[in-house]
């Protein structure tokens, strides 16, 4: 009994499977471009005399261009689509018609537009979702720790040095990590967003991740002085403090 409901359900998942597979068929993809890139529209054909574009349809299904005549190069159809014609995000459409062995037949294909140009599948779209939550963590951790970690030198109550705590270093070190953890955090957003196609927050995603980006330079080279100006100091203080004597203007 358990066997043959086991193999009722294997049936069932297979007819499944079969019905995806049919309908992710009947329409090819062209491939994935990058907003406002030029794409090279194309039919094959070896019977045929002609092949023309009837439409191409946007994202939200508007009709972007209709009636388009290709051109022929041996048995390859083309048409080149100008950038200005694929700043939207999203699937577009592309209808057309042809006539193969002598019959006007039509046919169809997609392409889609993003950001990157790279087609970003839903098991990317799950990785970058766990990354995301794990930079965000990360994010959260970094910065908290630099701002809890005690970082201040231990003096008496006469003003001289007991002891440099180093800890202001990892203080310093963890809020530029938790910097370099938020621009990760904000690319994976951003690929994240492209899988969605939410135009919005794309483009703010991807203007905070270059903000961040060009930022790194000159906010490295703040963390970099910042160290070397309290090593410096801590140098000092532990050469009064071998002394046993007070900082100056103390």
């Amino acid at each position: 009994m358990i066997q043959k409901k086991q193999t009722k359900y294997l049936l069932i998942i297979g007819m499944v499977l079969l019905l995806i597979s049919l309908t992710s068929a009947t329409q090819e993809s062209l491939g994935t471009f990058k907003v406002g890139e030029e794409v090279k529209l194309k039919q094959i054909c070896g019977t045929c005399t002609y092949n023309n574009i009837t439409s191409i349809s946007y994202p939200n299904s508007t009709i972007s261009l209709s009636d388009l005549e290709m051109t022929k190069r041996g048995t390859e159809y083309n048409y080149t689509l100008s950038g200005n014609y694929t700043s939207a995000l999203g699937e577009y459409i592309v209808n057309g018609v042809g006539d193969l062995g002598g019959t006007n037949t039509s046919w169809a294909y997609t392409f889609e537009i993003n950001m990157s140009g790279v087609k970003v599948t839903i098991a990317q779209g799950i990785l970058y979702s766990v990354l995301l939550a794990l930079g965000l963590l990360f994010v959260i951790l970094s910065f908290y720790g630099s701002m809890v970690i005690d970082g201040r030198n231990e003096f008496d109550l006469g003003g001289r040095v007991l002891s440099i705590n180093f800890n202001k270093y990892y203080k310093i070190g963890l809020f530029f990590l938790g910097y370099l953890f938020l621009i990760w955090s904000f690319f994976m957003a951003w690929e994240i967003s492209q899988l969605l196609t939410l135009n919005w927050a794309n483009a703010v995603f991807h203007f905070m991740f270059n903000l961040l980006w060009i930022l790194l330079a000159p906010v490295f080279l703040v963390f970099v002085i910042i160290s070397l100006i309290k090593w410096m100091l801590d140098l000092e203080l532990q050469k009064l403090g071998d002394r046993n004597l007070k900082p100056y203007g103390t």
